[in-house]
Protein backbone atom coordinates (compact mmCIF):
# COMPACT_ATOMS: atom_id res chain seq x y z
CA UNK A 1 0.00 0.00 0.00
CA UNK A 2 2.59 2.33 0.78
CA UNK A 3 4.49 1.57 -2.43
CA UNK A 4 0.93 2.63 -4.03
CA UNK A 5 0.84 5.74 -2.57
CA UNK A 6 4.38 6.58 -2.97
CA UNK A 7 4.08 6.05 -6.59
CA UNK A 8 1.40 7.79 -7.00
CA UNK A 9 2.99 10.74 -5.17
CA UNK A 10 5.89 10.84 -7.65
CA UNK A 11 3.54 10.72 -10.33
CA UNK A 12 2.01 13.78 -9.30
CA UNK A 13 5.10 15.63 -8.81
CA UNK A 14 5.68 14.65 -12.67
CA UNK A 15 2.27 16.18 -13.35
CA UNK A 16 2.42 19.56 -11.02
CA UNK A 17 5.70 19.87 -12.80
CA UNK A 18 4.31 19.62 -16.19
CA UNK A 19 1.73 21.79 -15.39
CA UNK A 20 4.16 24.44 -13.50
CA UNK A 21 6.71 24.36 -16.67
CA UNK A 22 3.17 25.49 -18.84
CA UNK A 23 2.38 28.58 -16.74
CA UNK A 24 5.91 29.45 -16.52
CA UNK A 25 6.18 29.99 -20.68
CA UNK A 26 2.68 31.66 -20.52
CA UNK A 27 3.70 34.45 -18.50
CA UNK A 28 6.58 34.93 -20.32
CA UNK A 29 4.58 35.10 -23.41
CA UNK A 30 2.14 37.34 -21.43
CA UNK A 31 4.89 39.52 -20.46
CA UNK A 32 6.28 39.72 -23.87
CA UNK A 33 3.18 40.98 -25.23
CA UNK A 34 2.53 43.39 -22.64
CA UNK A 35 6.17 45.36 -23.42
CA UNK A 36 5.64 45.07 -27.16
CA UNK A 37 1.89 46.81 -26.11
CA UNK A 38 3.30 49.45 -24.11
CA UNK A 39 6.32 50.30 -26.59
CA UNK A 40 3.97 50.37 -29.17
CA UNK A 41 1.49 52.41 -27.17
CA UNK A 42 4.06 54.87 -26.22
CA UNK A 43 5.39 54.87 -29.73
CA UNK A 44 1.88 56.26 -30.79
CA UNK A 45 1.45 58.73 -28.11
CA UNK A 46 4.99 60.04 -28.84
CA UNK A 47 3.96 59.90 -32.83
CA UNK A 48 1.05 61.91 -33.07
CA UNK A 49 0.65 64.04 -29.80
CA UNK A 50 4.53 64.41 -28.58
CA UNK A 51 3.01 63.43 -24.75
CA UNK A 52 5.79 63.24 -22.01
CA UNK A 53 6.94 59.81 -21.57
CA UNK A 54 5.69 59.88 -17.89
CA UNK A 55 1.65 60.95 -18.69
CA UNK A 56 1.99 58.28 -21.37
CA UNK A 57 2.53 55.21 -18.69
CA UNK A 58 0.20 57.16 -16.46
CA UNK A 59 -2.74 57.02 -19.93
CA UNK A 60 -1.69 53.35 -20.69
CA UNK A 61 -1.90 51.43 -17.48
CA UNK A 62 -3.06 53.63 -14.46
CA UNK A 63 -1.75 50.61 -11.68
CA UNK A 64 1.39 50.02 -13.47
CA UNK A 65 5.25 51.27 -12.35
CA UNK A 66 5.30 55.28 -13.78
CA UNK A 67 9.58 55.93 -13.05
CA UNK A 68 12.03 54.20 -15.02
CA UNK A 69 13.71 53.13 -11.83
CA UNK A 70 10.03 51.59 -10.61
CA UNK A 71 9.84 49.55 -14.49
CA UNK A 72 13.36 48.26 -14.30
CA UNK A 73 12.54 46.72 -10.94
CA UNK A 74 9.06 45.51 -12.20
CA UNK A 75 11.26 43.79 -15.07
CA UNK A 76 14.02 43.04 -12.91
CA UNK A 77 11.28 40.27 -11.34
CA UNK A 78 10.18 38.82 -14.17
CA UNK A 79 12.17 35.54 -13.84
CA UNK A 80 10.55 33.87 -16.91
CA UNK A 81 12.29 36.12 -19.57
CA UNK A 82 15.58 35.69 -20.83
CA UNK A 83 18.49 38.00 -20.10
CA UNK A 84 18.35 39.05 -23.95
CA UNK A 85 14.57 39.98 -23.76
CA UNK A 86 15.24 41.75 -20.47
CA UNK A 87 18.01 43.42 -22.13
CA UNK A 88 16.33 45.08 -24.81
CA UNK A 89 13.44 46.08 -22.82
CA UNK A 90 15.73 47.69 -19.78
CA UNK A 91 17.41 49.53 -22.39
CA UNK A 92 14.17 51.09 -24.13
CA UNK A 93 13.83 52.12 -20.61
CA UNK A 94 17.03 53.83 -19.57
CA UNK A 95 16.39 55.79 -23.08
CA UNK A 96 12.65 56.52 -22.31
CA UNK A 97 12.17 60.48 -22.84
CA UNK A 98 16.03 61.32 -23.79
CA UNK A 99 16.39 62.84 -27.01
CA UNK A 100 14.32 64.47 -29.56
CA UNK A 101 11.37 62.91 -30.81
CA UNK A 102 12.78 61.13 -33.73
CA UNK A 103 15.34 59.32 -31.67
CA UNK A 104 12.47 58.32 -28.99
CA UNK A 105 10.50 57.37 -31.68
CA UNK A 106 13.55 55.09 -33.30
CA UNK A 107 14.40 53.39 -29.62
CA UNK A 108 10.70 52.83 -30.04
CA UNK A 109 10.15 50.92 -33.17
CA UNK A 110 13.51 49.24 -32.77
CA UNK A 111 12.43 48.05 -29.55
CA UNK A 112 9.29 46.68 -30.91
CA UNK A 113 10.80 45.02 -33.35
CA UNK A 114 13.03 42.63 -31.08
CA UNK A 115 10.73 42.39 -28.85
CA UNK A 116 7.82 40.81 -31.87
CA UNK A 117 10.57 38.39 -32.63
CA UNK A 118 11.41 36.85 -28.94
CA UNK A 119 7.34 36.51 -29.00
CA UNK A 120 7.05 34.89 -32.27
CA UNK A 121 9.80 32.78 -31.42
CA UNK A 122 8.18 32.08 -27.87
CA UNK A 123 5.01 31.68 -29.37
CA UNK A 124 6.03 29.20 -32.17
CA UNK A 125 7.95 27.43 -29.91
CA UNK A 126 5.59 27.10 -27.48
CA UNK A 127 3.30 24.19 -28.27
CA UNK A 128 6.48 21.89 -28.94
CA UNK A 129 8.38 23.03 -25.80
CA UNK A 130 4.58 21.87 -23.68
CA UNK A 131 4.78 18.19 -25.54
CA UNK A 132 8.07 17.67 -24.69
CA UNK A 133 7.95 18.94 -21.04
CA UNK A 134 4.80 16.70 -20.90
CA UNK A 135 6.33 13.40 -21.74
CA UNK A 136 9.34 13.94 -20.43
CA UNK A 137 7.98 14.81 -16.77
CA UNK A 138 5.35 11.92 -16.63
CA UNK A 139 7.90 9.51 -18.09
CA UNK A 140 10.64 10.70 -15.59
CA UNK A 141 7.70 10.03 -12.94
CA UNK A 142 6.92 6.33 -13.94
CA UNK A 143 10.60 5.52 -14.54
CA UNK A 144 11.23 6.70 -10.76
CA UNK A 145 8.41 4.65 -9.91
CA UNK A 146 9.68 1.25 -11.78
CA UNK A 147 13.29 2.29 -10.26
CA UNK A 148 11.48 1.92 -6.72
CA UNK A 149 9.27 -1.03 -6.84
Amino acid sequence: MVKIVGGGLILLAGVIHAYDFRMCQRSAIHDLRFYCDMVEHVQTQISYFSLPYLKILEEYDPLAEKTPEAMLQALDAKQYLTAAEKKVVSDWIHHLGDGYKDEQLKRCAYAKEVLGRFLETRQREYPNKIKVNNALSLLGGVSLILLLI
